[in-house]
């Protein structure tokens, strides 16, 4: 089909009958083995370096999968790896042919917060689950709609661009600077290239905030943050985009 897949050898074992007991693969970063149950093969396979063929430029290090898999598609009872910084493990159900779809479950563990975006959020340890799915013609850009629900907690982190405390005691218009937190956890949701946090919560010493905010398909920001700091209470805005967000009383 449309995807590429790597440079591999093949080692069968063929049984006394004529049929194939089992094929082992071997090459540049990849291994595994294939056994053959009925019409369908079970699979078990690990990749040094695996670029995800529905999702633009992400690649997991340390790939592994298994699954089974026949001419209408394949399971991947289970998938795990290293990305950014922290790994990712999950299930799937794949279907190809004129129309293509994917569907499961994912979960990022102790991930480099800071590479979701760095203006937003540049420290922190992120971890998240969710359920995910994607559907179109063309497996290369099932990434355009595809669709996400899940939720996310990110500890020890920065907001790069918002000081929220001094937002509270300060008449200025705008609040730039950094928030150091201890925990900031919500829910996400993404579809149509839009993401959607709600159910935000942010914790940092004396100071907590609860909010929402959406970045649409170009990157441009609107949200909410309601603070508090000892007996101070404020309603903040959030707007501007990814590369320069922007917080107003």
């Amino acid at each position: 089909g449309p995807i590429a897949l790597p440079a591999v050898t093949f080692d069968a074992a063929v049984g006394r009958n004529g049929k194939v007991l089992s094929v082992r693969l071997s090459g540049e970063g990849v291994s595994g083995t294939l056994t053959p149950k009925g019409s369908a093969v079970e699979f078990d396979v690990t990749l040094g370096t695996y670029a995800v063929p529905f999702l633009d430029k992400m690649s997991i290090a340390e790939f592994g999968a298994r699954g089974i898999a026949d001419g209408r598609g394949m399971v991947l009872s289970a998938f795990d790896g290293r990305l950014y910084n922290g790994t990712v493990v999950g299930n799937a159900r794949i279907q190809w042919g004129p129309q293509w779809s994917v569907q499961g479950e994912v979960q990022g563990r102790a991930m480099n917060a800071a590479v979701f975006a760095p203006q937003l959020v540049s420290e922190g340890r992120f971890d998240g689950r969710g359920r995910f799915s994607m559907a179109g013609p063309d497996p290369a850009k099932l990434h355009v709609g595809a669709r996400l629900d899940g939720s996310f907690t990110v500890t020890k982190g920065v907001l790069a661009s918002f000081d929220l405390s001094r937002a509270l005691q300060s008449t200025a218009a705008q609040a730039s600077g950094r928030t150091a937190f201890s925990e900031m956890h919500g829910n996400v949701s993404l579809a149509g290239g839009a993401l959607a946090l709600r159910d935000l919560r942010l914790s940092a010493g004396l100071l907590g905030a609860t909010g929402t905010l959406d970045v649409d398909a170009k990157g441009r920001l609107s949200g909410r943050v309601n603070a508090e700091l000892r007996n101070l209470r404020g309603t903040l805005y959030i707007g501007g985009s990814l590369v320069e967000p922007q917080l107003r009383r």
